[in-house]
């Protein structure tokens, strides 16, 4: 690989930076934004956003916006097609050409102005996202790989695929230590060669459908009014997040008398989630469908508390906690290495990761919490979120500097040369 300063334009060139990212559909899209607010605080990067067809935050004046992926198959509400799609069974092999082709139309569009640096966003084990790396490459750029939302094991994980990815890199970036550990253990990346970014998240609430919110809002609160606690379990509802040990969890708990709890389940379901032991479990209300941007909001705001009982270890991050920060909510977390590395004592509570007594203990402990407690950790829960984004402007401001000026990488970083040794 070719060193990363040795091409990079003079100091006062404006870096040409493309930002590819393409699952940003409904709240999701906050984590790109996020990143397009921190790189504007970041002299001297022209930045140009890659993403799909349904990005929801508008764009900044002057802020380029490639909107090339999945016009047909994005799962949004705001998509006419998709009803008819996966009703066809062609859902999926579609979505596999809308991605490929979303890659095709950004090879011209790299030569053509010029791009210096293309960072790319790992978030699948697709051939085409490879074939797009190495094209990168073969054009002469420095190619940034985000490894965002990696599975590490799984029924469909493929470490090799994803690998031959990392391994085209001029610098691999992650968001947590946890996940520099597990690229190292797993794939043998050494940890010198990853940078770690604290990870980009933006307020939804300006791109939300106000009226629909107040909508799904009242509409949850009359189902919800009769609790005095309310336990969010929040997102696709796939087994592996533990629902199995939150509904055995549930049955056991045995809450403060007088304190009337409610489990509130919200998501889109897969063929792991029991429905019908979920309904019939006491006091629960079960909301098992795609969730609009608003309906995740509205699922949020009607909540105190939110569960994340995830049993496995390889995920690399969760949305729903970042939006449970934001929203100001303590969570109810396993103690996986992700929400180590997010919760303690001041923002919720951790137990052990498919422990049915630990869970029930976390809960029990949750519900005796009084107002102003609950409101203290949903203060520190947001605070934290917003610490994390002071050092996501520096982290980029150290990545883009480095590029520009070609000194010597910061701590954490490491030359493509020294990689390639």
């Amino acid at each position: 690989m070719n060193d990363i300063g040795s091409r990079a334009p003079g100091p006062r060139e404006p870096l040409r930076v493309l930002y590819v990212y393409h699952g940003t559909a409904g709240v999701a899209g906050a984590y790109l934004a996020g990143i397009a607010e921190a790189l504007r605080a970041v002299e001297s990067v022209d930045l140009t956003l890659a993403t799909n067809r349904y990005f929801t935050f508008r764009p900044p004046a002057g802020e380029k916006v490639l909107r090339v992926f999945f016009p047909l198959t994005e799962n949004t509400d705001r998509n006419p097609y998709l009803r008819f799609l996966e009703l066809s069974g062609l859902r999926l092999p579609i979505r596999y050409a809308e991605l490929a082709l979303g890659y095709v139309r950004l090879v011209p569009y790299i030569r053509r102005e010029r791009i210096d640096v293309v960072n790319l966003s790992v978030i699948d084990d697709e051939l085409p996202t490879w074939l797009f790396a190495l094209a990168v490459k073969a054009l002469g750029k420095t190619l940034l790989v985000t490894a965002h939302d990696v599975v590490f094991e799984g029924p469909r994980s493929s470490s090799a695929r994803r690998r031959r990815v990392f391994e085209l890199a001029d610098r691999l970036i992650v968001h947590f230590d946890h996940v520099r550990e597990e690229l190292q253990r797993r794939m043998g990346v050494p940890c010198e060669t990853i940078c770690v970014h604290p990870f980009p998240w933006a307020d939804v609430e300006p791109v939300l459908d106000a009226k629909k919110l107040r909508e799904h809002r009242s509409a949850l609160g009359a189902k919800l009014q009769r609790y005095d606690r309310v336990f969010l379990l929040l997102g696709v509802l796939r087994k592996e997040k533990g629902i199995d040990t939150l509904l055995d969890a549930w049955e056991k708990a045995e809450f403060p008398a007088g304190t009337r709890c409610g489990l509130l389940i919200a998501g889109k379901p897969t063929p792991g989630f029991d429905r019908q032991r979920a309904k019939s479990l006491r006091n629960s209300v079960i909301l098992d469908r795609y969730l609009t941007p608003e309906e995740f909001c509205a699922a949020l705001a009607s909540s105190h508390v939110v569960v994340l009982p995830y049993s496995v270890r390889w995920y690399a991050h969760s949305s729903v906690a970042l939006m449970a920060f934001l929203a100001r909510k303590p969570v109810v977390a396993s103690d996986i290495p992700l929400f180590r590395a997010l919760v303690d004592s001041t923002v919720g509570f951790l137990h052990e990761a498919g422990s049915v007594d630990g869970l029930t203990l976390a809960l029990e402990r949750t519900a005796a919490l009084n107002d102003e407690e609950l409101a203290a950790m949903g203060r520190a829960a947001r605070e934290r979120l917003v610490t994390s984004w002071l050092g996501l402007r520096a982290s980029l401001r150290s990545l883009y500097a480095a590029l520009t000026d070609g000194p010597s990488p910061p701590d954490g970083y490491a030359s493509s040369t020294s990689r390639a040794k």
